[in-house]
């Protein structure tokens, strides 16, 4: 039986890790229900990603102005107008209101971030005795709105441990694989990439100096960083002024991301704290051997240390993460080991198999 699902998100322009899950999850099943994106306001921008055409898609067009009632006057009338069977939340600026909508349809908030997903941003700015109580503000107030939804869905087996202390409604899917990985690296460039926005929280810096190490062993081996991001002048200029301009390169968002991976012969992810990697996923379906910091949350999720990669115990321990390269570097025969258990591994987080996750869950909240 065909459902009407939607899912509410506020924009649909930004091209992140969210807006991308989205895309894939919406395209996958409106192959069995009936799929609509609502969208507070698209600005008249174009989508951040492919949608399929079967699925409705509506701006409500919510003015700067008064924001938040605006949002919760307009999206509540057209829930009680259009009868879905379940409305999903993706913890937008909805997530304080939309349990409270009495349109009989079942309410699922969909958490896209690591439980303690506050301390890593407010840490940007705050230190000491203030951090620890915004953070503790903000994470109890996200879970006391948490609590209304009929179902919390969060995107690991850690952050479902983090989030079942205070909420009985949770459960976790992992995101599925987004690129079709029809082809493979044969892991014998000379060259490893990391991929992701240049921001604090990815850690670029810690990799960049690991690579002093690495480059002092190996100078023939190349470091490519795809991605854009607030940090890009201070990454360069660290790569100046280790005299590292040969060896690392800020190689800027791609489109052909996929060809990448297979042009590079491992995957580093040198993150401080994930949700739950795509990179990792992306990786490892093209083929290659994975190295990362053991950051929440996540990555022990997807790397079998020392089987399709490397886990780093401790988040910044430059010389363990340099020692790990260089094990790759140096050894041809581990790198297409592990590359072939990254692909195999990597099916665990088919799309057809989490297709079946969010199958099985719409029919459980729906009996």
């Amino acid at each position: 039986m065909r459902r009407k699902i939607a899912y509410c998100i506020e924009s649909f322009h930004n091209s992140g890790g969210m807006e991308r899950i989205l895309s894939v999850c919406a395209n996958l099943l409106v192959e069995h229900h009936l799929i609509t994106l609502i969208i507070a306001n698209q600005c008249n921008k174009p989508y951040a990603y492919e949608l399929s055409e079967n699925i409705q898609v509506v701006d409500l067009h919510i003015g700067l102005k008064d924001y938040k009632l605006q949002y919760q006057k307009v999206l509540s009338e057209y829930l009680l107008n259009h009868s879905f069977d379940i409305v999903f939340s993706l913890a937008g600026l909805e997530m304080f209101f939309l349990p409270q909508i009495k349109d009989k349809s079942k309410k699922v908030m969909w958490f896209h971030f690591a439980f303690d997903v506050s301390h890593m941003f407010l840490s940007e700015r705050y230190h000491g005795g203030k951090l620890k109580l915004l953070y503790y503000l903000h994470t109890f107030r996200r879970i006391y709105y948490a609590k209304k939804f009929d179902k919390l869905v969060v995107l690991s087996k850690a952050d479902y441990n983090s989030w079942s202390k205070f909420c009985n409604n949770v459960t976790y899917i992992y995101n599925p694989i987004t690129i079709k990985g029809m082809s493979t690296s044969n892991t014998s460039s000379r060259s490893a990439i990391a991929v992701g926005r240049l921001s604090w929280q990815k850690g670029f810096d810690y990799l960049i100096d690991s690579w002093v190490i690495v480059a002092t062993k190996h100078p023939d081996w190349h470091l490519d960083i795809y991605g854009d991001g607030p940090d890009r002048d201070m990454l360069q200029e660290k790569i100046d002024n280790y005299g590292l301009k040969g060896n690392i390169s800020l190689c800027g968002v791609t489109k052909h991301i996929e060809q990448e991976y297979c042009n590079h012969s491992f995957y580093i992810m040198s993150s401080r704290a994930e949700g739950f990697p795509l990179v990792l996923l992306e990786a490892s379906s093209c083929g290659l051997p994975l190295i990362s910091f053991n950051c929440p949350q996540g990555p022990k999720e997807i790397i079998v240390d020392g089987e399709n990669g490397f886990l780093i115990n401790i988040v910044g321990d430059i010389d363990s993460l340099s020692h790990r390269i260089c094990t790759l570097i140096e050894d041809k025969e581990l790198r297409e080991s592990m590359g072939k258990k990254a692909t195999d591994y990597s099916q665990r987080f088919s799309r057809e198999s989490i297709k079946n996750k969010w199958l099985q869950l719409i029919n459980d909240l729906l009996k």
